[in-house]
């Protein structure tokens, strides 16, 4: 079934397409501005197909194909628009640093939504994946695990289920060229998951330095980690981790200092920047990701 939406501008749909490119075997088509999402619901898989129809002068209309069913639709377009981030007002985020340091970055990247992951146990997994590893090996690796994990449908792959990969051996990631230890932390995290050690739904309510708390006291998590599924994961609005080195050199030619800010200046100005902290921090990684 069909549905159509209507966005208030600015929304950057190319700028959505362009995340959901780097991941692995997400299908997202910039030149048809169609992405294909696996959705979840109960137990049975559903491809959910959001594409750009039309723009106006104030709007960007799409249309959302999902289940044929009105509960499982509704949830497909509520979860289509948690994705792609289609609640955001992008106009008043925009005033908001219309007069701020940050005004030019954000003329810049105006309308650039903050897109999750498909699911959040898939996000925590692919955190954890990407730990202490180049980009490309990163997602090389990442790739590889929804490959053996995952389960594709009419060219869509669905994200790795829990209770497949917490039955695994860790040698059957290391197959893959894990490392024993990467091995170790995501069949031992999907294990905590699947006997209800962890329960990634209640997590989701917490306030978000409880999230950190909660997550970080299993092996393999750091803060670095929490914070991302904070980011990516749940869609948390608010977040800037001020100690990234590569926040503080992105910010460095935007503040006109002489050095590098430091995690203190950074914690002192950030405050100024609530409640849209976490798309300055995008927003400032996507200004040097060519560099």
């Amino acid at each position: 079934m069909k549905r159509a939406v209507h966005i208030e501008k600015p929304y950057r749909f190319d700028q959505a397409i362009l995340s959901l490119k780097k991941e692995p075997l997400l299908d997202a088509d910039l030149q048809q501005r169609r992405v294909r999402l696996p959705f979840l619901y109960g137990e049975d898989k559903h491809i959910i197909t959001i594409e750009q129809t039309s723009e106006a002068d104030d709007t960007v209309s799409f249309s959302i194909d999902g289940p044929e069913e009105k509960n499982a639709n509704d949830a497909a377009v509520r979860f289509a628009s948690e994705v792609l981030d289609f609640n955001t007002s992008f106009a008043t985020m925009h005033t908001h640093f219309t007069n701020s340091d940050l005004a030019e970055l954000f003329q810049t990247y105006q309308g650039t939504p903050l897109v999750r992951d498909v699911n959040a146990y898939y996000c925590l997994m692919k955190t954890l994946i990407h730990q202490q590893l180049n980009v490309a090996f990163a997602r090389t690796l990442t790739e590889r695990f929804i490959r053996l994990c995952g389960e594709q449908k009419d060219g869509v792959w669905f994200m790795p289920d829990i209770e497949r990969v917490a039955s695994f051996s860790y040698e059957s990631l290391r197959e893959q060229q894990f490392s024993m230890r990467k091995a170790e932390y995501v069949i031992d995290l999907s294990r905590e998951i699947v006997n209800g050690t962890l329960n990634l739904e209640k997590v989701a309510t917490l306030p978000d330095e409880e999230v950190v708390q909660e997550l970080t006291a299993y092996r393999g998590v750091g803060v670095w980690t929490a914070r991302s599924f904070l980011l990516f994961g749940l869609g948390r609005a608010d977040l800037f981790p001020s100690a990234d080195v590569g926040l503080q050199k992105a910010l460095h030619p935007l503040l006109g200092a002489d050095v590098r800010p430091t995690t203190q200046e950074l914690e002192q100005r950030s405050p100024a920047w609530a409640p849209y902290r976490s798309y300055a921090s995008v927003y400032l990684w996507k200004s040097i990701e060519n560099s």
